[in-house]
């Protein structure tokens, strides 16, 4: 199974579109961590074939899409959000915990518009960055998960 994950695209999709004409015929669903909720659901509208599983993110008001998730993807439990409510931006171990508590291997989140991939005691935690305004000189950027059977194989994309 593989996954296109993305976070705090803001309104701008255009790099996201060009990875998704690429990347579309071999994925099986994309994540959107939030800041824009309405971009996950332009995602949808263009592609109603891969299921967009998504959060809202601090910039999302107050809207029925959830702030937080817990997949079950081929073998495997991923926690997601948006990380705001955790302070991602100073450490990732609260995150890692809610994950831990919620039985996943995974947390991804976004929020600090910098790519991280990181393990914390049991827990990965990554962040794919963001493809329209990044920060601290990383560059555009998205991941992919591939899932096999339970084990997560990350991969950073650079746009």
């Amino acid at each position: 199974m593989k996954l296109l994950v993305t976070s705090d695209t803001h309104g701008r999709l255009g790099r996201v579109f060009t990875l998704l004409e690429t990347l579309a015929p071999s994925l099986n669903g994309i994540i959107h961590l939030g800041d824009m909720v309405g971009d996950a659901e332009e995602i949808s509208r263009s592609y109603p074939s891969l299921p967009v599983y998504r959060v809202r993110g601090n910039c999302d008001g107050y809207m029925a899409t959830p702030d937080e998730a817990l997949l079950e993807l081929d073998g495997a439990k991923i926690f997601i959000t948006h990380g705001h409510r955790y302070n991602v931006d100073r450490t990732r171990d609260v995150l890692a915990y809610k994950a831990l508590e919620q039985g996943a291997q995974l947390a991804l989140y976004g929020h600090t518009h910098v790519p991280r991939i990181e393990e914390l005691g049991k827990i990965t935690v990554a962040n794919p960055g963001s493809p329209t305004l990044p920060r601290g000189g990383s560059g555009y950027s998205c991941d992919v998960l591939d899932i096999d059977n339970g084990k997560i194989f990350i991969r950073p994309v650079k746009l």
